[in-house]
């Protein structure tokens, strides 16, 4: 790591290792040996479902492109000390290219790769986590697995137990009602363990802040604002969000599906990936619930393709993506028109952005830097959106809105908008869901879309 770096390295050693050890050698950066890994890949062939391990404290992501399951901790990176996360992303890449490779074929992410969960506010720090164990599957069914262990053992480190694999089994929790409740606060009664659901604020209060941005806008001061809404669970029992990763895979067959960190979420949305020299996008902005039958649906679909306002909506974020990727690219090309995409309760308008990387081409960090935070999560201006968020919101996002994916050591990786998500934390979990306000929003129409954003991951927390 370079001396005037602003990230912090952890090598995960388990304390037994520490007893008796002699002081290990100190290697020309800085590190010890003790810090150097190693990591070998091996083909699993096609018969090795990652999603076979998952086991309590596994992270995992699943895309409409390849699946990844991993355990324990082989480094932590911590970025963004003296000026955010976004500033530092190359920690992370200097971080995996310092892993000793073998075994490798240039498969993406069949190496060493880091899992990321990066706030919405690019002002704060992360910790980004390189896990000993990956378990991997492309959308072939080629399967790997790769484990990182010291280079050295005797440096300074023991070897760790077997990982954990199998299903977890902790209950979620009961849901008599499948959806969010009608009031502030409600009770959540039958077989335990009981359940608490409430709003941050009150209806009336959120719509007021709806109605003071609206104000803000017919004075010109910006185009358009997301403002976010909070629901916050409390359970009698330890909420598990390997059990609620595994209820949302099915939800969301062309998503992607996350838990990280008690992360857990299934976004629609494509920020950004990039495979070799291929970079793509695929922005999401204008927004109708759906019925739940197809006639009427059909119907929303038409709606939103002919709608001014969520056209216009939806032009800028595609424009916002198009010319931070410009400058990365020899070439990039946008779909002409939108397309209608069906993500849980609500239609989205999406358009795909696909490009060629110039030479030396980017890593997708330096990209998903570039990118976030999109006017779909922020607003536009966008500077002046997130002035208003900090003044009216009222919430601390954390990773909820920002950037959550995985980043391999040849740079290749795949980054979703970090939405349709809970937060848990032990027998505590928090909701987040964001509108666009624009200067006509309706306060009571924002206030149903955000129920049908909520709709996503809350029947699926609370039942039983």
């Amino acid at each position: 790591m370079p001396p005037d770096s602003t990230a912090a390295i952890t090598v995960n050693c388990p304390a037994a290792s520490l007893s008796c050890s002699p002081p290990p050698a100190t290697v020309a950066d800085g590190r010890t040996e003790a810090d150097e890994l190693h990591a070998v890949t091996t083909r699993a062939g096609t018969g090795d479902d990652p999603l076979d391990h998952l086991a309590a404290g596994a992270m995992a992501f699943r895309s409409p492109n390849r699946t990844l399951v991993a355990h324990g901790v082989a480094r932590r990176v911590e970025l963004g000390r003296t000026g955010g996360w976004a500033n530092d992303v190359a920690a992370i890449s200097e971080a995996l290219a310092a892993i000793d490779r073998e075994g490798r074929d240039g498969e993406p992410a069949s190496g060493p790769v880091a899992f990321c969960a990066l706030p919405f506010d690019r002002r704060r720090t992360a910790a980004v986590t390189i896990p000993r164990l990956v378990r991997g599957r492309d959308v072939h069914g080629s399967s790997w697995v790769t484990t990182i262990s010291p280079a050295n053992p005797a440096a300074g480190t023991t070897p760790s137990p077997p990982f954990p694999s199998g299903r977890s089994t902790n209950h979620l929790a009961t849901d008599p009602t499948g959806s969010e409740l009608g009031g502030d606060t409600a009770a959540i009664s039958g077989p335990p363990p009981e359940l608490r659901l409430r709003a941050s604020i009150g209806d009336a209060e959120w719509m007021a802040k709806v109605d003071e941005l609206t104000r803000r806008m017919a004075a010109g001061q910006l185009e358009k604002a997301v403002l976010f809404r909070e629901l916050r669970l409390t359970s009698e029992a330890p909420l598990d969000p390997i059990a609620l990763y595994r209820r949302l895979l099915p939800t969301a067959p062309a998503g992607y599906v996350f838990c990280l960190d008690g992360f857990v979420g299934a976004s629609p949305e494509l920020l950004v990936s990039r495979i070799d020299d291929t970079v793509r996008a695929e922005p999401m902005a204008g927004t109708l619930p759906r019925s739940g039958d197809p006639q009427t649906d059909l119907r929303r679909a038409g709606e939103l393709l002919r709608s001014e306002k969520l056209r216009h909506e939806h032009a800028v974020t595609i424009e916002r993506a198009h010319d931070a990727l410009l400058g990365w690219c020899s070439y990039l090309d946008a779909q002409p028109e939108p397309q209608v995409v069906e993500a849980g309760a609500v239609l989205h308008l999406a358009t795909l952005v696909e490009g060629r990387l110039s030479h030396p081409a980017p890593t997708v960090l330096d990209l998903v830097a570039a990118l976030h935070p999109t006017p779909a999560v922020g607003g536009w201006p966008i500077a002046e959106a997130l002035e208003l968020i900090d003044e009216l919101e009222g919430l601390d996002r954390d990773r909820v809105g920002g950037a959550v994916g995985w980043v391999d050591a040849d740079g290749n990786g795949e980054f979703a908008v970090a939405i349709r998500s809970a937060l848990l934390d032990g027998t505590t979990a928090r909701l987040l869901a964001g509108v666009g306000i624009v200067a006509d929003s309706d306060p009571e129409a924002e206030l149903e879309e955000t129920r049908a954003k909520f709709a996503a991951v809350l029947p699926h927390l609370i039942r039983p």
